[in-house]
């Protein structure tokens, strides 16, 4: 089996999170990594759009089933004719301008084989049920950076439609889970997060008592999770905030930006609380056409 992971060298950060402590030296690419571990008869591709290794090794090794790969002729991939099993990418909507959309999906249709998988996740810039203030710091910073370098501003609303134009894939299956914008520790947040705000395809039954604040818990780790994962996506986008000053004496991190977000805003937290906002990721799947069946 031979799975493709398309993804920067910090864009695919879900697991990444609950591992060991490691440099920055050594950012571990969770999916991917995970994909190869779980089976070793399988090879991963990495393919990152940086000159940067797409999956840097750690001092004890990785799977040797992994391997990492500049993807220098976006947006053809570069494998062989029926040759991969499966296609996987959270970060290459914020990578991949919208015009190269088409021939990308076609050239996926051609390194799959005949009923192999296609499956992208994405993450709008603006959340769902966004106040004016939030509409107006999304606009202002990502939407209009995005639309400078053509890139899509609301990929999950269009790729759907980019989707059904290439007759080899069948119909996405869609998967939405939708968590909580703001935490607990938010500036300006008096009361715990309603449970209710997340959900993963479907509503969950109302949870009272302890079963409530575990709720809790866990979405504000979903939260922080899909922040970082938006932080990756956007990072560019983001105003700056002021230098990073040095860690230490004799060390010089001063090209290291600092980039200021809306939740350290307590006027949009407020209002992000008042509206019900929410992060809403949404994975599409497809298969290949097998054209002897």
């Amino acid at each position: 089996m031979k799975v493709v992971a398309i993804c920067e060298v910090e864009g695919m950060i879900f697991l990444q999170c609950f591992c060991v402590s490691v440099s920055d030296v050594y950012r571990i690419v969770a999916e991917p990594w995970n994909l190869a571990a779980v089976d070793a008869q399988q090879s991963v591709y990495c393919l990152s759009p940086s000159a940067a290794p797409a999956v840097p090794m750690p001092p004890w090794g990785g799977p040797t089933n992994l391997y990492s790969q500049t993807w220098s002729s976006s947006p053809s991939l570069p494998h062989e004719e029926g040759a991969i099993d499966l296609i996987s990418s959270r970060s290459i909507a914020s990578q991949l301008r919208s015009h190269d959309w088409p021939p990308f999906l076609r050239d996926c249709v051609r390194v799959l084989k005949p009923e192999g998988k296609l499956e992208i996740s994405v993450l709008d810039p603006m959340p769902r049920n966004a106040g004016p203030l939030l509409q107006q710091w999304t606009t202002a910073y990502l939407i209009l950076g995005l639309e400078r370098r053509f890139l899509a501003t609301r990929p999950a609303m269009v790729l759907p439609f980019w989707l059904k134009d290439v007759s080899e894939l069948t119909l996405p299956h869609i998967k939405t889970v939708t968590f909580s914008a703001v935490t607990n520790d938010d500036a300006d947040v008096t009361e715990s997060i309603n449970p209710d705000l997340m959900t993963i395809d479907g509503d969950h039954p109302r949870l009272t008592g302890t079963h409530r604040r575990r709720r809790s818990d866990v979405q504000q780790l979903r939260t922080v999770v899909g922040r970082h994962f938006y932080q990756a996506l956007y990072k560019e986008l983001a105003p700056e905030a002021r230098p990073k000053r040095p860690v230490s004496p004799g060390v010089d991190d001063a090209n290291e930006i600092i980039r200021h977000w809306w939740w350290k805003d307590p006027a949009i937290v407020r209002e992000c609380r008042e509206h019900g906002t929410l992060f809403e990721m949404v994975t599409y799947t497809c298969l290949k056409r097998n054209p002897s069946s």
